[in-house]
Order: structure tokens, then sequence, then C-alpha cells
């Protein structure tokens, strides 16, 4: 999921434009904060590993959940036009929109490799946690607010109102 610097859906986006203000395509790949992410505590139902575990695995050093970096974006699995691929597809949605915890979000590709580089460097000790959380919840709260300004606008649906055939009492 490494982006090659040229979108077909979004033609404005530049390769050395920062990918929080010039969100590259859609945002079709996931991101888990693990920092919000309640790791193996999270209810069964609703626990992202056991709903889409080709998607998502516990991470080692952390307990938390991760999107792993072989899985399939939405988009790449909704092309595929399997049954198999249809269903993983779907779970990835669920996975996505039933977390607790609010930890796991839909981001662009190079958002994604911009804000698992930040929980990287959080996690190995290079930076500090408190200010890799920080810097994670400012980045994802513009990634929502980019990511649905650039998706395509909504169908505008037609009025099913007539007034033939209305008996009017």
């Amino acid at each position: 999921l490494v982006w090659n610097g040229q979108s077909d859906v979004f033609p404005w986006a530049r390769a050395d434009a920062d990918p929080f203000e010039q969100p590259e395509g859609p945002a079709d790949t996931v991101f888990v904060n693990e920092f919000n992410c309640v790791g193996r505590s999270c209810s069964p139902s609703s626990c992202c590993v056991r709903r889409s575990p080709s998607s998502f695995a516990w991470a080692q050093d952390t307990g938390a959940a991760r999107f792993k970096p072989s899985a399939l974006s939405w988009s790449q699995l909704s092309k595929q036009g399997s049954d198999d691929a249809a269903r993983a597809a779907y779970d990835l949605n669920l996975a996505v929109g039933q977390c607790p915890a609010d930890a796991i979000h839909w981001v662009t590709p190079r958002q994604r490799e911009r804000l698992e580089g930040i929980t990287r460097d959080a996690v190995d000790g290079t930076t500090d946690r408190a200010a890799a959380a920080g810097e994670l919840f400012e980045l994802l709260a513009k990634a929502a607010f980019e990511n649905g300004r650039a998706a395509a606008p909504a169908m505008k649906r037609k009025s099913k109102r007539s007034g033939q055939y209305v008996d009017w009492f």
C-alpha cells in the first residue's frame, strides 16, 4: 500500500504535499491508534482481531491490535469480486465501525505510513509517548476532516413526490 506519486482519483495530489493537507486518494486503508486500543480486554463481539483476522493481529510490543502490513485495503478487497473478498471487506468495515474505543480510523496510505512512524517512534522510546499520542490525536482529527472533504460528493436523490393520482381528503 505504498503510494506511487500519481492519483487518478485525486489529480491535484502532489507527491511532496503533506498527506494531511492534501490527501492523495480515498481513505480506504486502516490505522489503529495503539494508545487508545484496549487490547485483549476488548469484548469478543467487537474485537477487530476476532472480527477480521486477515487484517488485524495483536502487536507483541504493545499488546494492542495492529493492522497487518500485508493486509489489503477496502477498495482492493472490494475490487476482487469473489465472495471471500467481499466478506473480508465487510468484516474490515465492521471492525472499524464497532471498535469500542474508537481506536481504528480510515486513512489514506500515505497518512497511514506517517501515523505508523509516529507510533513506532513512541513505542521504541525515540519520542515521548504523551507527545506522540497528542500528535496522533491531532493528525487523526485533521485526516478525518480532509478525507471527508476530499471525498466524492454524495449522490442527490430525486424527489419521489408526484401530484398525479393523489386523492386529497
